[in-house]
């Protein structure tokens, strides 16, 4: 009976102890997530193919790729009808250019999910031409220098690289669903179900603030460029998110999330300028842009002018009252 009280307690503290690494790892905190759940690793008492397989991922995070790989192949050891975990590994090798073996695991995953589309298209990476499989590598270097370019708050360099990184990316893969797709809601929602995009989803390094004020920074240049509908509502959905803070269980984690909502309806509208365009300022206030709001009958340019007012007293940039002409004069 004592045997199983104290296998019983050590069965929480292991499973409250993966569900932290987890968290960890969900966050990107992979160091972290690495050493909570490598001291499970002898663990029977939680699920080890699924262990194994997110402390392969920690590793992954850090770029531990040949560790990262053994993990992935004690996961499949256990449980080999994962079609998740050979797809996995299937990335592993792409990116160690360890092609025949990402062939192999790639036709795994497709042999037991047939109908997962992304499949497919991840295989036409890793059987296709040189410079198709160079793009795709790429794509994960840019991003990585775009991370660690965030994190030292130089926000024009990381967008540069986000944007270098997005092109490629749309090359190997989004490109071909996009073009596949008429409106902008099937783009989206194709977008979505490609569980390539979901994992490699966008979300920044930083504090709140820093997070907030990187994705206002694409939203405003998106829609100083194109006027597109869609990258006003990108604004105005940020401004809502944190007006709602005080509501919110987790509201970093949302940001996270609504910086992905956001990438991925700006990668969907096919705006593609995100550089900071040149500001006419010289004859804009906000006093009279608020009497001509008074007659504006556009819902749009008054919930902008709203928007852009109170985000410019929270981050103060000469994009905002620009951003708010330009929808109430068309400029």
């Amino acid at each position: 009976m004592l045997n199983k009280i104290k296998n019983f307690i050590q069965e929480i503290k292991d499973k409250r102890a993966y569900k932290k690494g987890i968290k960890k790892l969900d966050e990107g905190y992979y160091k972290e997530a690495e050493e909570i759940l490598s001291e499970l690793k002898d663990s029977q008492l939680v699920d080890r193919e699924m262990l194994f397989f997110n402390l392969g991922g920690a590793l992954i995070g850090q770029d531990k790729l040949p560790e990262g790989e053994k993990y992935l192949h004690q996961a499949i050891e256990i449980e080999s009808e994962h079609d998740f975990i050979w797809a996995t590994l299937a990335e592993v090798n792409l990116l160690q250019r360890k092609w025949d073996e990402a062939e192999k695991a790639i036709n795994k995953a497709i042999d037991l999910e047939p109908e997962k589309d992304f499949y497919e298209l991840k295989k036409e990476v890793i059987c296709g031409s040189d410079e198709l499989k160079e793009n795709y590598l790429k794509h994960f270097e840019l991003l990585k220098e775009a991370i660690e370019e965030q994190k030292n708050e130089n926000w024009e360099k990381s967008i540069e690289l986000l944007k270098e990184s997005s092109e490629l990316y749309n090359k190997s893969g989004v490109q071909k669903i996009l073009s596949e797709k008429n409106s902008l809601g099937q783009k989206m929602k194709a977008l979505y179900k490609n569980e390539e995009y979901v994992e490699n989803g966008f979300a920044i390094d930083g504090s709140e603030e820093e997070k907030l004020k990187a994705v206002l920074n694409l939203s405003l240049n998106a829609y100083l460029n194109s006027g597109s509908i869609v990258a006003l509502h990108c604004i105005t959905a940020t401004h809502a998110l944190i007006v709602l803070k005080t509501f919110q269980k987790d509201f970093n984690k949302n940001i996270d999330i609504l910086t992905t909502c956001i990438i991925t309806h700006l990668i969907a509208a096919e705006i593609g300028d995100y550089e900071t365009s040149d500001l006419k300022i010289d004859e804009l206030n906000w006093d009279d842009l608020n009497y001509k709001i008074e007659e504006e009958k556009d819902v749009h340019a008054v919930k902008l002018d709203y928007t852009a007012q109170v985000l410019n007293n929270l981050y103060p940039d000469d994009r905002y009252i620009v951003s708010a002409a330009k929808r109430l004069e068309r400029l």
